[in-house]
């Protein structure tokens, strides 16, 4: 019989609803792994945002004494995320000009809430549509998540109707294993109104 080593990884704790009446909101979380086994987890720190959900920091950094088992990490530095993106580039065998590179590093190194990486991939994504000569005035006007999310689906729905878009996103977030192309078609043409 084979062994396989489980890792399991839960990001965001500190997402999850603050409970009311004190009782420990990681009840849940064993305190140990089984043997060769590791459970990750992931929290902003107490008093991030005001989103934050404080009570599960508290709690994991009570449980976890020993040193070994906490890392905490500090947000990306634009260097960091310049090299990121630089591997993104490389491994899509991409280019951008020294001008879309900085658009992308500069909206990235301002968002809040710890959410540099994920502006980035935002910015990412949509710079995959610019041209050599593009030139980008910024990826966000706002440098936190659903702000940039909102940009996004504007951008959605000026090269697309409006409808087929809601259909289709919401069609997506509701999908528990994601949607082929064939079944995003298949519920785009069930709209009579498209």
């Amino acid at each position: 019989c084979e062994t396989r080593r489980v890792i399991v990884a839960l990001d965001g704790l500190d997402q999850l609803d603050p409970v009311p009446d004190g009782t420990p909101c990681l009840h849940w979380l064993p305190a140990d792994s089984l043997p060769d086994n590791c459970i990750l987890v992931t929290t902003v720190s107490s008093g991030h945002s005001p989103d934050t959900n404080s009570q599960v920091y508290d709690e994991l950094k009570e449980r976890l004494v020993n040193s070994t088992e906490w890392l905490s990490l500090s947000a990306l530095i634009p260097e960091e995320t310049s090299s990121v993106l630089q591997s993104w580039l490389m491994q899509d065998k991409r280019g951008l000009t020294p001008l879309q590179i900085a658009v992308l590093v500069g909206s990235a190194s301002a968002a809040q809430d710890g959410a540099t990486a994920l502006v980035l991939q935002l910015g990412y994504c949509t710079s995959k549509q610019w041209t050599s000569f593009y030139l980008p005035p910024s990826i966000s006007t706002s440098p936190c998540i659903p702000a940039a999310l909102n940009e996004l689906f504007l951008m959605l729905e000026s090269a697309f109707p409006e409808q087929l878009v809601a259909n289709v996103l919401g069609a997506m977030s509701v999908a528990h294993a994601g949607l082929a192309r064939a079944e995003i078609m298949d519920i785009a043409s069930m709209d009579d109104n498209l």
